[in-house]
């Protein structure tokens, strides 16, 4: 009962996506396809008519007969041509549904993509669920589903029509064809089970297909494939994939192949037996030669009808499933929307805590932070230290939000920031990863997009502070050039020292109440490290300020420095606090101190 509701359901979504997709278009879809399929029982039957018209005509004289036949003569060229008038138009309306559809579906993936928590990337079972919703975006799927329906809905008026006459010329004859069919239909619908099982199984070799191509037409694994000259071994991961993959495939096609044929001949015996009584009863006079004439021309379509009915149902079916990917993945990873509740965010931030905080990705039992507690309060400027791996990302990670605590609790202003939408939570922050993404748009699209309404003298004033302005000014359209040969064949590929101050500008466009930078330094030269400590100074004396960075030299004027050593904290103060315990941060200090005092010598 379930899967009959859920049958029900998906047909309903797909009537709504493509209603709302454009309801001229559907109307057009839904008569080309009753044209498609009704004509040839229709045309059938005029055939039929005009030859009984003209036996009658025959006997009888043509009197009584001109004006049904001269109707009849008629409507055999008006569906002519409506079935020529069908292809382009058939064409022309797909084409554009296409694109609609195609484009609503998409922008219900990136509803759920944009709002879902950063836990999702950490399973590859995720990534498949993503991959089955994504198909329904793919080619020509959207336009299938769509056709799958309204062709099934056509099919059974067209099959209705043409067994109803039929069945009034030859009633054994009729059946015959049918049963022949019965068969086939039973193994169309366990074949297409077992295709969409296949499809559904192997979406991680497909993805693994796709991730190998693109290593190979991407710019930026391109220089390594070329230096470490490792294209043979992904050459060779894809080769095995693939053959591993189509050998799958072709047993299954290889079984469809002999099953269908052992149908196709089974069906043939009973349409040959049907024509020989047919043609016989029409020898003996039985049957009016319009009643063999429609027989003959209707009956190959009779048993194809039967047999595109179960297809096409199956089709439906396949096509709800699909629909029911989107809507699963829509319904597992769009309850932050739908929550309610929430409640405002704060007009100023006093505080951020971490109260005994711990955490383990998931999938690990590893705990990558340990009962980690602290208050920060607003104007505060922070420095994290801590060796690589001591968690100082994923505490940052906690603190935007991307994941939950495992045990513990984050506060703002003394309130769990999971009582918050995390929509509204964001725009507390103005963050600089580590790992920033170049963007292939103008470089002014680059630092705007979350604040696309500053005014040109704030842009100004901001590249100005992160020492871009000498840059934009040589640039071919200044702030307006491509910062990718992508889009643009005169688009620039700038450094990445360039690259992290236009990630920093982006943090600062935004002019949020925390700052959060992410060893935004990494890629700077001295001169541009010193200028920007000296920004971060400057942004911190009104808001609050997180720093990540292995350069010690910036904490000694932190008003907090976080120490964190095997995911716990295990210091807190200021630099002299720090010095006088004369324990981790001393240790590391003093050593950094060291290392920069040989280098001088």
């Amino acid at each position: 009962m379930k899967k009959i509701i859920s049958f029900f359901h998906n047909i309903k979504e797909i009537i709504c996506i493509l209603w709302e997709a454009s309801r001229i278009m559907t109307l057009l879809l839904l008569f080309n396809n009753i044209i498609r399929n009704a004509l040839w029982p229709l045309r059938g039957l005029v055939v039929k008519q005009i030859i009984d018209m003209i036996t009658l005509s025959l006997e009888k004289g043509i009197e009584s007969y001109q004006r049904p036949l001269a109707l009849y003569i008629l409507l055999f060229f008006l569906f002519f041509w409506l079935n020529r008038i069908w292809w382009p138009l058939n064409s022309f309306t797909q084409a554009l549904m296409l694109s609609k559809i195609g484009h609503g579906t998409r922008m219900r993936i990136i509803k759920v993509m944009e709002n879902i928590e950063l836990s999702f990337f950490d399973k590859s079972e995720n990534y498949d669920t993503y991959h089955k919703a994504l198909e329904l975006t793919n080619g020509r799927q959207p336009i299938n589903v769509v056709n799958n329906i309204l062709g099934l809905i056509s099919l059974i008026i067209s099959f209705v029509s043409a067994f109803t006459v039929m069945i009034s010329i030859n009633i054994p004859v009729s059946i015959i064809l049918i049963i022949s069919s019965i068969p086939s239909l039973v193994w169309e619908n366990r074949f297409n089970q077992k295709l969409y099982n296949f499809e559904q199984e192997t979406t991680r070799e497909k993805r693994l297909l796709n991730y190998i191509f693109k290593l190979f037409t991407d710019k930026k694994s391109a220089k390594e494939i070329r230096t470490f000259r490792f294209e043979k071994y992904l050459s060779d991961k894809h080769e095995a994939t693939l053959k591993d993959y189509n050998s799958k495939y072709f047993r299954l096609i290889t079984s469809k192949i002999k099953i269908d044929s052992l149908f196709w001949i089974l069906m043939q015996i009973s349409l040959m037996a049907s024509y020989f009584i047919i043609i016989a009863s029409a020898s003996e006079g039985r049957i009016p030669l319009g009643d063999l004439s429609f027989f003959l021309s209707v009956s190959i379509g009779l048993q194809n009808a039967i047999k595109n009915i179960e297809s096409s149902f199956n089709n439906v079916i396949q096509s709800s499933r699909y629909i029911d990917n989107l809507t699963s993945f829509e319904k597992s990873y769009l309850n932050i929307s739908t929550k309610h509740g929430y409640k405002p965010i704060p007009e100023t931030v006093e505080s951020i805590e971490f109260r005994n905080v711990s955490f383990s990705y998931p999938n690990s039992e590893k705990a990558v932070l340990k009962n980690v507690s602290f208050k920060l309060s607003v104007p505060q400027n922070v420095i994290l230290l801590g060796e690589n791996g001591s968690g100082k990302t994923t505490l940052i990670k906690l603190l935007l939000g991307f994941y939950k605590p495992s045990k513990g609790e984050i506060l703002l202003n003394g309130c769990n920031i999971s009582d918050f939408d995390i929509r509204d939570y964001h725009k507390l922050f103005s963050v600089c990863f580590q790992d920033y993404i170049k963007y292939g748009f103008s470089l002014k699209d680059n630092i705007i997009m979350a604040n696309s309404n500053i005014d040109d003298i704030t842009f100004e004033q901001i590249i100005g502070k992160v020492q871009l302005l000498d840059l934009v000014r040589k640039l071919p359209y200044q702030e307006q050039t491509y910062l990718s040969k992508e889009y643009d064949e005169k688009g620039v590929e700038l450094s990445g020292g360039q690259y992290n101050k236009i990630a920093i500008a982006r943090a600062l466009a935004k002019n949020s109440k925390i700052v959060v930078f992410d060893e935004p330094n990494a890629s700077l030269d001295a001169k541009a490290e010193q200028n920007l400590f000296n920004l971060y100074s400057e942004l911190t004396k009104d808001k609050l300020g997180i720093m990540i960075t292995h350069r010690l030299s910036t904490a000694v004027c932190a008003d907090m420095i976080l120490v964190l050593k095997d995911g716990k904290l295990v210091e807190h103060g200021t630099h002299d606090q720090l010095m006088k315990l004369n324990q981790e941060y001393a240790f590391l200090f003093n050593m950094q101190s060291k290392q920069y005092i040989s280098e001088v010598s």
